[in-house]
């Protein structure tokens, strides 16, 4: 039976769909710390959870309690923490909600549907590379049927079938797959929570996603476009998720340390066992 609770890995889930893949991806998942407090923003977080992943209530799901991540970073890592959380409150929040307030949410989630479904190459390969053919079948599927019936995907049709549900792979999770261990902790500035593995295998993905390339093959989009293209799909993740990070905070007795806990631990349990939820925004 593992320590952290059904209400800690709730936590975990909630504050994971915050931002990922946004440019302050502030939240990794939070450890046992983070479920000592049960006010009402925290327990909404909670109750939104498990509708979203009922496995992460199931008290074997992540099996006994790993060691800690290596920290040798510590100063630093506190520092970059700091500059994140300043940089959510005082930009990422408020452009966020501003454009939440100008494109109506209906939209909003086509939109994170339709780069979501761009991304497929990343998953696609990366369930090869894992020896997972069966988990490449099911991104193949659901590119087809997305992009055929979901104009494009800005409408996810093929979640709706059994066997096709959206599911998480990186070439972080590859590595990890493959026999590397997370290696030490840091926090990338803008980025958020990450590990010397994961670190590479951003390296790898942005090789991997269509992206980083222009519409002729093999041909780098000139950087500012790219990266307009990562910061706009950011700003649209955080408009989709306000209230979750805030909640995380309230809930943490100390939220660098569960920060870091939980992404660690979160991280291990997708090399384990694969995503057992749906990826943020579904």
């Amino acid at each position: 039976m593992n320590p952290i609770g059904p209400r800690a890995r709730a936590l975990l889930l909630a504050v994971s769909l915050i931002c990922a893949g946004a440019p302050a991806a502030l939240a990794g998942q939070a450890s046992q710390t983070a479920a000592e407090s049960s006010g009402s923003a925290a327990g909404a977080v909670y109750a939104q959870a498990d509708r979203i992943c009922p496995a992460l209530a199931d008290d074997d799901a992540y099996g006994p309690p790993p060691a800690p991540i290596a920290d040798p970073l510590e100063g630093y890592n506190r520092a970059m923490f700091r500059f994140n959380d300043a940089f959510y409150f005082n930009v990422l929040k408020p452009v966020s909600h501003g454009y939440g307030l100008v494109v109506p949410r209906p939209l909003r989630i086509g939109i994170k549907n339709a780069y979501d479904n761009l991304l497929f190459p990343v998953r696609f390969i990366n369930s090869l590379l894992q020896f997972k053919p069966g988990k490449a079948a099911n991104e193949l599927g659901r590119f087809m049927l997305n992009t055929v019936f979901g104009v494009g995907g800005l409408f996810d049709v093929a979640k709706e079938r059994p066997g096709l549900k959206p599911m998480e792979a990186d070439f972080g999770q590859t590595l990890g797959v493959w026999g590397f261990g997370q290696g030490f902790y840091f926090v990338i500035p803008f980025l958020g929570p990450s590990s010397l593995r994961d670190g590479l295998g951003r390296v790898g993905d942005l090789a991997f996603s269509p992206v980083t390339y222009a519409t002729e093959p093999f041909t780098p989009v000139a950087w500012y476009w790219s990266w307009a293209a990562r910061i706009g799909d950011g700003v649209n993740n955080a408009s989709l998720s306000q209230g979750e990070y805030e909640a995380f905070k309230n809930a943490a007795v100390e939220p660098y340390a569960a920060m870091r806990d939980g992404y660690a631990q979160y991280r291990r349990q997708l090399v384990g066992a694969g995503s057992p939820c749906p990826p943020p925004g579904k």
